[in-house]
């Protein structure tokens, strides 16, 4: 369904060592066609995926280097 969204919990080491992080994972998904919604506070960054992509998008993720914890009841 495409109005259904899933938030995604992105953790980097020391956030004061990961500038342009998100910059690279929009680029990443902007190369695949997958629309996303960054949002980002002082201690942790979320990446808002529609859940028709979020297998895609985890997979994504997980190519440039995050692990995934699957927190979904």
């Amino acid at each position: 369904n495409p109005d259904n969204w899933i938030l995604l919990n992105i953790k980097c080491g020391n956030p004061f060592y990961c500038e342009g992080f998100l910059a690279a994972i929009a680029s990443i998904f902007a190369s695949k066609g997958i629309d996303i919604t960054l949002t980002s506070t002082y201690t942790n960054d979320y990446v808002m995926v529609q859940e028709q992509n979020i297998e895609q998008s985890i997979t994504l993720l997980q190519d440039i280097g995050f692990t995934f914890k699957d927190n979904r009841p």
